[in-house]
């Protein structure tokens, strides 16, 4: 299904905001964000591959980041690819650092938000509401957002906050028209992706389930 760009807009549509409470750790800095693919082999070991240059493959340390609590990555005896957003090479101090995005992740991510979404009782009432107000559009946000935002839209920074959205139509959630935001930053200066509540247990059970995203 085909319908406009929104997130190429400065200027917030009318929407039902869905994000979440939880504030994150600030970084002084964000680093620079390159593609990549982090693999686990059958020995646990974590490693990743991406294109960097020949003065930025050796770090002064490396560290692989999950969007899972420390109390549920002990509930994998193995914690699958798509349970580390990226890897943080963190280099000199006067060198900027560099994240490696986990492409498996994010396609994961972003294809169960997509099939969850629609039938999640919090987004449902959301659609209702956006109804009443007018709303088309229903943005779902990372969990780095400044709640109070969510509360003054005009207010709203670019976009690059969005992970994506939902169109509604008369007070319900249009199941096939998931618009991933391709501008969405994946590490910001307030840090890595922070998964909304309303989704981190479906994404960790889609996980445990193995339904994870496999592009054709």
């Amino acid at each position: 299904m085909k319908f406009p760009n929104p997130f190429r807009s400065k200027t917030p549509t009318p929407s039902a905001n869905v994000a979440q409470d939880a504030a994150a750790p600030s970084t002084p800095r964000a680093p620079r964000v390159v593609d990549g693919l982090v693999s686990v082999h059958p020995n646990g070991v974590a490693t990743f591959a991406c294109q960097l240059a020949p003065d930025e493959l050796h770090p002064a340390s490396l560290k692989f980041i999950s969007w899972l609590a420390d109390e549920d990555r002990e509930k994998f005896p193995e914690l699958p690819s798509e349970a580390y957003t990226g890897v943080l090479l963190q280099r000199e101090p006067n060198r900027p650092n560099i994240f490696v995005a986990n492409t498996a992740f994010f396609e994961f991510m972003q294809f169960a938000i997509a099939s969850v979404g629609p039938h999640l009782l919090s987004l449902k009432s959301a659609a209702r509401h956006a109804q009443r107000t007018g709303g088309l559009n229903m943005f779902i946000y990372d969990a780095r957002i400044d709640p109070w935002l969510l509360d003054h839209p005009d207010e709203m920074p670019a976009d690059d906050e969005a992970i994506g959205l939902f169109l509604v139509r008369e007070g319900k959630i249009t199941t096939d028209a998931y618009l991933r935001n391709t501008r969405y930053n994946r590490w910001s200066s307030d840090g890595p992706t922070r998964i909304p509540v309303q989704f981190y247990d479906p994404l960790m059970q889609h996980m445990r389930s193995g339904a994870s995203y496999h592009p054709e």
